[in-house]
């Protein structure tokens, strides 16, 4: 990853002889360290040097979607789509649009046409099946949203996040007594896959690849009673390495003692 001083001094370069696809790729470096307004003004550049540029309207729409402008976001993602129909990626961002704005059904349709393209090698789709069973799960469909959740997990056993998103479906049939076709889950269910997820985030955590927001995660357990008694119960076994996950001890210790004292009640 570049630094600012070494994107900019490369900004300066591209100036002095424009070009489309030059101001693309700064635009993802400008993205990678989070410098989403930047980005899209490169992609701005990108469009007025080549008007035709998918891959610039692709960027701009991803980067428009990090910001929250998600009209944005949609008439970028459709101009790049009208360019380079069969360019998968561009699918992925307009489903993941779809989801922030509640039309799910949309969402999976872009989702099946990534999985569509990639039908040849679907190894690098564990986020596009989790990302269709998080829509299918807004939905109220928690049958398929398992069923995603678990071809995700098969391509990708270390990916965290399908776990923890597969055990809030468990906790959600299992406190609200939702009974799902086909699904046979009991009260350890939801503990394994938060168990799991844990687990691998912790490990994840010791490489630094990623970091977990405390508070956020704890906001997904609130809902369901049962679950956040048996998720206190191991937090309670495991406190150090969970603490450890966001790397800010103090922080997260004020999160989650109150948590631990509501849930033990």
């Amino acid at each position: 990853m570049k630094s600012i001083e070494e994107i900019e001094s490369w900004a300066k370069s591209i100036e002095e002889d424009p070009c489309d696809i030059l101001y693309v790729f700064l635009s993802r470096e400008y993205g990678e360290i989070g410098k989403y307004t930047e980005a899209i003004k490169s992609c701005d550049i990108a469009i007025k040097l080549n008007s035709d540029s998918s891959l610039a309207y692709y960027h701009r729409g991803k980067f428009n979607l990090e910001i929250a402008k998600y009209t944005e976001a949609m008439t970028d993602c459709d101009k790049a789509i009208k360019l380079s129909p069969d360019f998968c990626p561009t699918y992925f961002t307009r489903g993941n649009i779809y989801s922030k704005i509640h039309k799910y059904t949309e969402a999976i349709s872009d989702y099946n046409k990534v999985i569509e393209l990639n039908a040849a090698d679907v190894s690098n789709e564990y986020p596009t099946y989790c990302n269709r069973g998080i829509a299918y799960y807004n939905l109220g469909k928690y049958t398929k949203a398992i069923e995603d959740y678990n071809k995700a997990i098969e391509i990708n056993p270390d990916f965290a996040f399908a776990y923890f998103v597969r055990g809030k479906v468990y906790a959600r049939l299992l406190d609200e007594n939702i009974k799902s076709e086909g699904l046979k889950i009991d009260n350890n269910s939801a503990y394994t896959d938060y168990n799991t997820c844990l687990y691998l985030l912790s490990i994840a955590n010791k490489k630094q690849e990623q970091k977990i927001d405390i508070s956020t995660l704890i906001s997904f357990f609130q809902p369901y009673p049962q679950t956040i008694l048996t998720i206190s119960e191991y937090l309670n076994t495991n406190i150090e390495t969970f603490l450890s996950l966001s790397g800010k001890l103090e922080e997260a210790q004020q999160s989650i003692v109150p948590f631990l004292r509501k849930a033990s009640k």
